[in-house]
């Protein structure tokens, strides 16, 4: 167990190291113009991830140790081509000369900032319990008789996850677009805060199968789109050019910290409410409600 416990540290700590100079690159060297666009393609390899842990899931990857092989060599894979292809000669963003406007803009951008940074905290809590704790939903909806229910959940979950990695594909990829053209950003997040709440308003009041897929296939999109506006958004109001890697790794914490803090709070939601996930369910939308509440009340952000 402490052998298993160490090592799942030390994956996601190195999974999560990339993200900072990752999004570091988009941001020193996609203009604003086309953040929203590029963020979208980007976006994608979220959707296709979840795909694929529901695919490694399925009986042709035999034992836990061909799973565990099987995402080594998925991860390597999809890695090196950005590593060994660097964009070294790709020019930077010009960005203007600081001058007494842009010093009294700092603190601005700082506040801009941390709201956003609690925004996005808010959502991938709900999006991160929502997503690990699926399959267990699932599991529970097999105990009750259906005519539209797979024969076992995790089948179930892979054809949901299909369907979810679409939707969510062509919902981020029309969100960065559009939020490109309106030049606009706070709008397109707020939308998709909606198609989440939605999708768990679904999942809440319906108790089947089909409830389970379009509520999780609503959210999971709304998920996408949100992350793809966020990371361009995000790109545009750094509080300091110079150190654009920290901030970015400072936001990033939005991201890990739901993954350390969702099964604390799932478990005791799920213990008090007698094992039901309705009342999980509706903590993840007051979550959303309060994602909502801070982008709104936060008149820089556009």
């Amino acid at each position: 167990m402490i052998a298993l416990i160490l090592a799942v540290a030390f994956f996601q700590a190195g999974f999560n190291t990339l993200f900072g100079p990752m999004t570091a690159l988009f941001a020193d060297k996609v203009p604003d113009r086309l953040k929203g666009r590029v963020s979208a393609f980007a976006s994608l390899a979220w959707p296709a991830g979840l795909l694929g842990t529901a695919l490694i899931g399925l009986p042709a990857f035999t034992g836990n140790n061909g799973r565990v092989l099987a995402l080594i060599g998925f991860t390597a894979l999809l890695i090196l081509p950005l590593l060994l292809a660097w964009p070294r000669a790709l020019a930077d963003v010009p960005t203007p000369p600081a001058g007494a406007d842009d010093k009294q803009a700092r603190p601005r951008l700082s506040a801009t900032f941390y709201s956003l940074w609690a925004a996005k905290l808010l959502v991938q809590l709900s999006g991160n319990v929502l997503h690990s704790y699926f399959l267990f939903y699932l599991q529970d909806l097999l105990r009750h008789p259906s005519p539209h229910a797979p024969p076992t959940a995790e089948i179930g979950f892979a054809g949901i996850m299909t369907l979810s990695t679409i939707a969510t594909a062509l919902l981020s990829i029309a969100f960065g677009h559009s939020s490109d053209r309106a030049d606009r950003r706070k709008p397109f997040l707020l939308a998709a805060i909606a198609l989440m709440a939605t999708g768990l308003g679904i999942l809440i009041l319906g108790s089947s199968w089909t409830a389970a897929l379009i509520g999780y296939t609503l959210t999971t999109a709304g998920l996408g789109a949100f992350m793809t506006v966020d990371i361009a958004l995000v790109a545009q109001i750094l509080p300091s050019d110079r150190h654009r890697g920290r901030d970015l790794g400072v936001m990033n914490v939005a991201n890990t910290l739901p993954a350390m803090i969702g099964p604390m709070i799932t478990l005791t939601i799920l213990d008090r409410m007698g094992g039901g996930y309705d009342g999980l369910f509706a903590f993840l939308l007051c979550a959303l409600a309060g994602s909502a509440i801070i982008l709104i009340a936060n008149r820089t952000l556009r």
